[in-house]
């Protein structure tokens, strides 16, 4: 979990490769050309002190994923 120019970013890794996913449908980052998760997947919410990625799949809110 950063914080890059203001925007906050995760740095994950999926299937389809490593990167970094930002708030808003799929994970998106201005910077990248393709999104690294799967349609419907959306990032909510981007924890920098607890270290937390909240997200949704198809609109249904799904547990947190924090850093052990």
């Amino acid at each position: 979990m950063l914080a890059v120019g203001g925007q906050l970013q995760a740095l994950v890794s999926t299937q389809t490769g490593s990167g970094a996913v930002c708030l808003g449908s799929r994970g998106r980052c201005l910077a990248e050309a393709e999104p690294l998760l799967p349609a419907g997947w959306t990032v909510q919410a981007i924890d920098l002190r607890r270290g937390c990625l909240t997200y949704s799949v198809g609109g249904q809110a799904q547990p947190p994923v924090c850093m052990t």
